[in-house]
């Protein structure tokens, strides 16, 4: 007869075996991040046409990890985030944030709040020299 302690030690070992082995699809070491895919065509020109005056998407921006850590211009920071438009508002595909721009020093003005709704949460893009 085999004692409990032993059955539990055994049962413990298969569990360990068990979960080191990395099948297709489950666990295992996840593949290195990627850079995101770049703005399509009509992607870029909607945005284009939502971004604020004097901005485009080679300005410049101040350094930002949540914009990407490599992000220098518009452009870069919001491939990096999947921005898109909606409403003519360019927001944050992972966040869904709507992106303000600070142009100049100047802080963006803050959504005003909708009757019954919560204001809209919003990240803000510095841009550089504006």
């Amino acid at each position: 007869m085999t004692s409990i302690r032993s059955r539990l030690t055994r049962l413990a070992l298969l569990f360990c075996l068990i979960g080191s082995i990395s099948t297709p699809g489950c666990g295992g070491s996840s593949p290195a991040p990627t850079a995101a895919p770049p703005i399509n065509e009509e992607d870029k020109a909607q945005i284009t046409a939502a971004l604020p005056s004097g901005v485009t998407l080679d300005s410049p921006i101040g350094a930002d990890p949540m914009l990407g850590p490599n992000s220098k211009t518009v452009g870069e920071a919001l491939t990096a985030i999947h921005a898109h438009v909606k409403d003519g508002k360019i927001y944050d595909g992972a966040l869904g944030r709507l992106i303000l721009f600070e142009v100049g020093g100047k802080k963006p003005p803050k959504p005003r709040p909708v009757r019954g709704k919560e204001t809209e949460a919003t990240t803000t893009i510095v841009v550089k020299g504006g």
